[in-house]
């Protein structure tokens, strides 16, 4: 049976306080005059052209980072969509900002990117369903085109478009299929219930398996990616791209066995925090690559910086855009908190609940702890990017310092 669920996929804020007129095309513009959101639900950084894959699977953001900066090394805050989401637009961690879990919401006295953008909030809302199982392309790009093409052009907007395309289930059309998936006889077939069977032990998948779902990944990915080449596209043609922030990313990523599990929401490893984040527009130089370990919650701050909006004080994010302005410029020392909570229980008899797992980093190294056991294991990313090796023996120190500021972050209860 399919189950229908509702995201909110795509948001448009046209606001009135962000800038001057439209400059002409002699004059061209210093600073953005809108902002451009762009979120694709569940992407990992390491399936796209740009950050390494040698598959044709995204042509179309590929592009959008050869004409602004990339951040190499960005990650969520949170492994699944509500808090990663509240994060980016909070600059707050989900524990500060109060979006913590599926009942909980953003505490009374945060203020999110939109509110600082314009004091009633969002001008248009608008719902897409999106059915679990369907192999269509995106329902989110003809109505996002839409909505913007109807804007009010004497104002400057704020867009927040959100794909939930590659998102489980793995199913997509036949042509993009054929062009990823190779021959396979196994029993694995990228439905989002299977994956919870396996998670409650009901069901076996092996690294044979696991290649099968990540070239379903991969075709999912290059079909949302045509969709994106559309909405650029209409960018392009619209003349927003000439004067407008566009910020490209996902909220988490997937894991594929990497660690033993499937899906994402438990567990802070590299391929479920680590996320595309791409910014291009005016002010921003076109073909950046940039390697300093960044956040989601960095986002807020950084949009408005470079829209030379106030940045409000108190947020755990900070401005990102002096790292693209003087080739010299670091973050400082800095270290990068990760909150996952029981999500996605798995379903079934059997089902064992996983964590929640809490993680800190201070760039080189990224402590792992179970909060309910009280397990840590500590990774150098530096010589073992896909944390396969708890190094907690070999460095002590490193592992008390992160140990020391993690429960700083959690309260001194820890929890």
């Amino acid at each position: 049976m399919q189950v229908k669920r509702i995201f909110i996929v795509a948001i448009i804020l046209v606001v009135a306080s962000l800038g001057a007129a439209t400059p002409g095309a002699d004059d061209a513009p210093t600073k953005p005059r809108n902002l451009i959101i762009v979120s694709i639900d569940t992407l990992r950084a390491d399936r796209l052209g740009c950050y390494g894959n040698d598959r044709p699977t995204s042509p179309a953001i590929d592009r959008i980072a050869s004409e602004g900066v990339l951040f190499e090394d960005a990650s969520a805050p949170s492994p699944w969509t509500k808090p990663s989401h509240a994060s980016l637009l909070t600059g707050l961690y989900p524990s500060r900002n109060g979006a913590v879990t599926m009942d909980s919401k953003l505490r009374e006295d945060v203020v999110h990117l939109a509110s600082h953008l314009a004091e009633r909030g969002f001008q248009q809302l608008k719902y897409v369903p999106f059915v679990q199982g369907d192999r269509k392309s995106s329902p989110v790009t003809a109505p996002a085109i839409e909505m913007l093409r109807k804007r009010d052009r004497s104002k400057p907007l704020f867009a927040f478009v959100h794909y939930m395309d590659v998102h489980s289930d793995y199913l997509s059309l036949p042509k993009y299929e054929k062009m990823f998936v190779r021959p396979y006889d196994g029993h694995a077939d990228g439905t989002t219930q299977q994956l919870y069977r396996f998670a409650a032990g009901q069901f076996d998948l092996n690294k044979k398996d696991a290649a099968h779902l990540l070239d379903l990944y991969d075709a999912g990915i290059r079909q949302i990616d045509d969709q994106l080449a559309r909405l650029f596209g209409f960018f392009r043609d619209e003349g927003l791209l000439d004067d407008s922030l566009l910020v490209v990313l996902s909220d988490h990523g997937e894991e594929f066995l990497e660690h033993g599990s499937v899906l994402h929401g438990h567990t802070q490893f590299q391929e479920v925090v680590r996320v595309p984040l791409i910014f291009r527009g005016p002010g921003v130089p076109a073909g950046k690559r940039l390697p300093a370990p960044v956040s989601l919650i960095d986002v807020m701050p950084t949009s408005l910086a470079q829209l030379e909006l106030p940045v409000p004080e108190g947020l755990d994010g900070v401005p990102l855009r002096g790292l693209w302005r003087q080739p010299a410029a670091q973050l400082g020392p800095r270290l990068l908190f990760f909150e996952a909570d029981v999500v996605f229980p798995p379903p079934g008899p059997g089902a064992v609940p996983v964590g929640p797992y809490r993680a800190a980093r201070d760039g080189r190294f990224k402590l792992h702890l179970d909060v309910d056991s009280g397990d840590v294991g500590l990774f150098d990313l530096s010589k073992d990017p896909a944390e396969t090796v708890n190094v907690i023996a070999e460095h002590p120190e490193a592992g008390k310092k992160l140990w020391v500021e993690l429960k700083r972050f959690l309260g001194d209860d820890g929890s």
